[in-house]
């Protein structure tokens, strides 16, 4: 089990470098922590580079399209993707919310508490 949520998490992190991740291809837990992941190493990225704004704008566009995704009605389990969605949607809300203090504090490097605290 364990060899499998190892070899899902990977191939799932690196889905996510290329591309938005398929809620149906991936269980719960393991996109959950390939989001987190992502966000982390994308956020200090973006601190380094000190595009913090433009990397909001992402998140909120990431959002804008995880809020718009409609369910087809033919689709094997609604209800399971629709969680998926949720979870996925509060991740992105909580990053987002990250992201602007960040902004606010002015944070321009990744060993400033304000990012270490958040990484706690």
């Amino acid at each position: 089990m364990r060899m499998t949520l190892k070899g899902l998490t990977l191939e799932c992190i690196s889905q996510k470098r290329n591309e938005r991740q398929d809620p149906d291809e991936f269980p719960s837990q393991v996109l959950t922590l390939c989001n987190c992941i992502s966000f982390t190493g994308r956020c200090e990225e973006n601190i380094r580079n000190n595009k913090l704004p433009s990397f909001l704008l992402e998140l909120r566009d990431e959002l804008d399209s995880y809020t718009s995704v409609q369910i087809s009605e033919g689709h094997p389990n609604p209800k399971v993707i629709e969680l998926k969605l949720k979870d996925l949607v509060l991740d992105l809300i909580h990053q987002i919310t990250i992201v602007e203090f960040l902004i606010s504090s002015k944070i321009t490097s990744v060993t400033e508490f304000a990012w270490q605290k958040q990484l706690r």
